[in-house]
């Protein structure tokens, strides 16, 4: 005994009952493709950055350069998926969707946590800086 009659099943969950969105979805992969690009520029714009103070500097900086070298290192990261993901997606890809879902799943839990700890940090800042007897009044003000 069945709860759905076939000819109701084919008319609700057939693939011709869904819009063909290909268009939309290819349109998005360039969008991550470019978004790798850009990734890709700013690390390797550190990277030659890292290269340039290394061989200027006169007094070694291993503090300052470790942070760049972490944010480069972050940009390839970053890189590395949209390219992948874009690439993907251009190809209609199911694993592309999946993994942009998770991408996504991230990004919006940490944005979640970086809002929830700015309004919770940035009024102690603001009072801490506005009770400091040497704050200039111009800017928070």
């Amino acid at each position: 005994m069945s709860f759905i009659s076939a000819e109701l099943w084919q008319r609700e969950f057939s693939s011709e009952s869904y819009p063909d969105r290909r268009g939309w979805v290819i349109a998005f992969g360039v969008i991550e493709i470019l978004l790798g690009l850009g990734c890709l520029l700013v690390a390797v714009s550190v990277g030659v950055h890292l290269i340039k103070a290394e061989s200027m500097a006169q007094i070694p900086q291993p503090a300052s350069m470790v942070g760049f070298a972490v944010a480069g290192g972050v940009y390839l990261l970053l890189s590395a998926f949209f390219l992948v993901a874009g690439i993907g997606s251009v190809r209609c890809k199911n694993w592309a969707r999946i993994l942009m879902l998770i991408g996504s799943g991230i990004w919006l839990a940490f944005g979640v946590l970086g809002v929830v700890a700015v309004s919770i940090l940035l009024p102690r800042i603001m009072a801490a800086h506005a009770s400091a007897p040497s704050s200039p009044p111009s800017i928070w003000s």
